[in-house]
């Protein structure tokens, strides 16, 4: 007697909780807080000449009375300073809030838009003077104090257009000794996102920023093109905690699924690939063409623009011939890091690969590694395209195989009603605190803020 036994299903991976526990440590003491534990050390060691102090210099966010909360205590500024306390007990640190709501990294590299809407602070009594240069540096006129640790959550209201050359040049004002004689750690705050219920999609962008922000801080200020600034960069990661409890995904983990295989005869230029979350594996062979390819100056980019409208290429691989050899180039605005490794360019094919895992990336042409490091890229989904500046006549590429990343699914803890409150609640018509846009309640900076805080040590 026979039997039939059930189909195989397929299994599913269940959606985890986002758990602080599962985070990267991305802001390490021994790496990124030096100056604190020198003038924690010795008062003398301090940018201020006495008690150290900590500076907040970043959107609304950044501000004391940010998040239209029950209490102070409950934003990033009030949680930042209860962390830093626990695990500086007695010890005496001045806290600096020079946070402006509205503004954005080129705000902070030179003067603010007052003139375009934003409201200078009360602190800010001079309009026509730059932000760091004044008002965050050690400035006894005023009566600032000078900054051990410059906290910088940023990025929200940068949005689709953050500019790298913008962070750049704030790393380097930072890192200007006639500036800030003592050189302060910094710690960036990755930006969360807003309720997309009000229609206004002006902050929709700060994935990007997020991602721009974060890979910052594992790659390194090198990798901006920074040329002054030097120390490593800790990260608060704010947008990954919010991704992963209210989106349900996390954006620093994915995994690839293959898009193509074998796909010969492609002829037109420029060539957009599949969407992808960030990460993506892309090999390609343009057949018996070694002699022709780069003929003409033709350069062969491939691109990471985001899919979403509002937004522009951000970063590349530019491959190109110098004079007989391969070399490529990962540009981000300007030059980011030029290769020194050469590929020969052969008689019979030419091969490319490009790999982005998160800030990884490797580029190959030949079988030759061109590029092996971290690099600086925005966050997002992203739609990869391969351009030609000059395509020559008979150009005809293969895609031997095209991989997309996909976030990794998260259970969520948070909905948007939850995280931005200013709603009335309850059969008690209380209200729930928060703007109901951008600025948590307490109890979205409970799952948000202070989560991604627990994650964090400061000594």
């Amino acid at each position: 007697m026979g039997f039939s036994s059930p189909p195989v299903k397929p299994s599913q991976l269940q959606p985890f909780p986002p758990l602080p526990r599962l985070l990267r440590p991305t802001l390490i003491p021994a790496l990124h807080l030096t100056q604190l534990a020198a003038a924690i050390a010795s008062n003398a060691a301090s940018a201020s000449g006495g008690t150290p102090t900590i500076t907040f210099c970043g959107d609304s966010t950044s501000t004391k009375n940010a998040n239209n909360a029950v209490a102070q205590s409950e934003n990033l500024f009030g949680q930042f300073m209860r962390r830093i306390r626990e695990d500086y007990p007695g010890v005496s640190i001045r806290f600096n809030d020079r946070g402006i709501g509205g503004s954005t990294w080129n705000d902070l590299k030179g003067i603010p838009n007052f003139a375009g809407g934003i409201t200078p602070p009360s602190w800010y009594t001079v309009p026509s003077q730059p932000w760091l240069q004044t008002y965050v540096k050690p400035n006894a006129g005023i009566g600032n104090p000078g900054p051990d640790v410059l906290v910088i959550p940023m990025g929200t209201n940068d949005s689709y257009f953050i500019a790298l050359s913008n962070i750049r040049t704030v790393l380097d004002i930072i890192a200007n000794t006639s500036t800030f004689p003592i050189t302060p750690d910094i710690i960036f705050v990755t930006p969360h996102g807003r309720t997309p219920n009000n229609g206004d999609l002006s902050q929709n962008g700060y994935q990007m920023a997020s991602g721009l922000m974060r890979s910052i801080g594992i790659a390194g200020p090198t990798s901006t093109g920074s040329t002054l600034f030097t120390k490593r960069i800790g990260v608060i990661d704010l947008g990954r905690m919010d991704a992963m409890s209210r989106l349900g995904f996390d954006p620093c983990v994915q995994y690839l699924t293959r898009k193509m295989t074998a796909q010969s005869g492609i002829t037109a230029f420029p060539f957009a690939f599949a969407q992808c979350d960030g990460d993506f594996d892309l090999q390609l062979t343009f057949p018996a063409q070694a002699s022709t390819l780069f003929g003409s100056s033709n350069a062969i980019t491939i691109s990471a623009g985001p899919s979403t409208a509002g937004g522009s290429e951000l970063c590349r691989v530019r491959f190109s011939l110098n004079p007989t050899n391969i070399i490529a180039q990962y540009l981000y605005g300007p030059y980011q890091s030029t290769v020194s490794a050469n590929a020969p360019i052969g008689t019979g094919n030419v091969t490319f690969r490009v790999s982005c895992k998160q800030s990884h990336l490797i580029v190959e042409a030949n079988g030759v590694i061109l590029l092996d490091q971290l690099v600086a890229r925005p966050g997002g989904y992203f739609q990869p395209t391969l351009a030609m500046t000059v395509p020559p006549t008979g150009a005809s590429m293969t895609v031997d195989a095209y991989s997309a990343g996909s976030c990794i699914a998260t259970q969520k803890t948070l909905t948007d009603a939850q995280m931005w409150g200013g709603q009335i609640i309850g059969g008690n018509g209380s209200p729930i605190d928060g703007n109901a846009i951008n600025h948590e309640s307490s109890y979205g900076a409970a799952l948000t803020i202070a989560a991604a805080l627990e994650a964090v040590r400061f000594v």
